[in-house]
């Protein structure tokens, strides 16, 4: 949505000029579809896949209902380049989670937290 900083007006007050467009499509949207991220007309018939269904993995709850996250290994490493500094990083692999979840986390932290990962 193009705001350019200028406050949309509510249905009742007329469009400011140079930004009528944004606003009537800013007031037809939201009046008749409340969720931006998707519209009925997107929407496909689902076509099965056994791929698509996850394997049941046993969670340890608490009991306010959290779960501690356990890192299980590095799977890789890498160094993130900024201006004036080089940020070294690693891919962990966490607990009850698949390969394709596995996060880039700062290795300085990483060591702190968990120093057997690097033993």
């Amino acid at each position: 949505m193009l705001n350019l900083g200028v406050p949309i007006p509510s249905e009742a007050a007329e469009p400011p000029k140079g930004l009528a467009l944004d606003w009537m499509w800013t007031c037809t949207y939201t009046a008749h579809n409340p969720s931006p991220l998707a519209d009925v007309s997107m929407l496909r018939k689902y076509i099965a896949d056994p791929s698509h269904v996850l394997q049941e993995q046993p969670i340890s709850l608490t009991r306010d209902l959290s779960y501690e996250e356990e890192p299980v290994q590095i799977l890789d490493r890498n160094k993130q380049v900024l201006r004036n500094k080089t940020i070294p990083l690693v891919k962990v692999l966490w607990r009850s989670h698949q390969v394709e979840e596995a996060t880039w986390e700062s290795e300085e932290q990483m060591m702190q937290q968990y120093p057997y990962l690097f033993g």
